[in-house]
């Protein structure tokens, strides 16, 4: 399902705000590796709040989740690019299994990100169930892309937020 998702000045804006709350919830640093500009993250969030807007979402932004919509408990995931992803690319989920003990949803999103975030794109989302039977697990430092360890699934196994509505 891949879906351009242009970013506005005020996904930016807000996507900043939610970085900066980010860092205040304790562990979270240690959960997000070698990362010197979180705001791509909030950003991811702000995006999926958008994209979310006619189900009434609402943001949580706890160490558990980020949105909860339709009763469904869900975390965005972002992943930076420099091209427009394809059904191939991978999405991440780090750490492990017990992590996210109160999600339902892996939400996927990716952001072209230069000096400023120009383009972004909704991969899709999939329940956390179907993810963890599907994803595969890549050592750290196994190539040069995954300097951590994470799970991977490809674009292509993920599905419309409409699916699970």
């Amino acid at each position: 399902m891949i879906e351009e998702f242009p970013i506005t000045k005020d996904m930016v804006l807000k996507g900043t705000q939610i970085a900066s709350k980010l860092w205040e919830i304790p562990g979270i640093g240690k959960c997000v590796p070698n990362v010197n500009e979180p705001a791509y993250f909030g950003i991811g969030e702000a995006m999926a709040m958008e994209y979310l807007k006619p189900h009434g979402p609402e943001y949580v932004g706890s160490f558990g989740y980020d949105i909860r919509c339709n009763d469904l408990k869900i975390d965005v995931k972002t992943k930076r690019t420099n091209v427009a992803p394809s059904e191939w690319f991978e999405c991440s989920v780090y750490k492990n299994i017990n992590l996210y003990p109160e999600v339902d949803l892996f939400f996927f999103t990716f952001l072209e990100f230069g000096e400023e975030p120009d383009d972004g794109w909704i991969a899709g989302c999939i329940d956390k169930k179907t993810f963890y039977a599907k994803a595969h697990w890549v050592n750290a430092g196994s190539t040069e892309r995954h300097s951590h360890g994470s799970y991977q699934i490809l674009i292509k196994y993920l599905k419309e937020f409409k699916d699970y509505v």
